[in-house]
């Protein structure tokens, strides 16, 4: 694997990893009920995360398709969090 190959998947982790980190601490705050469109929208991410890396790594060909249909779910409840 190459360094730049490397730094791409790092970087591709490294925000669904802050995300989980934010929804674990929401649960443990108790901030869950506080802000619940902002909690959905966070696990919509981390969902999409997991979605995306399968299509990219099954069917490349599917990615930018899902990629496209997934963000405007993301936009919606983006409005919602607003």
């Amino acid at each position: 694997m190459t360094l730049s190959r490397a730094l791409l998947y790092v970087l591709w982790f490294l925000g669904p990893v802050l995300e989980a980190a934010i929804v674990i601490l929401m649960c443990r705050r108790k901030l869950r009920r506080e802000y619940p469109w902002f909690f959905y929208y966070m696990l919509l991410q981390l969902a999409t995360f997991a979605v995306l890396v399968m299509v990219y790594h099954l069917t490349p060909g599917n990615y930018f398709a899902a990629y496209w249909t997934l963000e405007a779910f993301s936009v919606g409840l983006g409005l919602a969090v607003l």
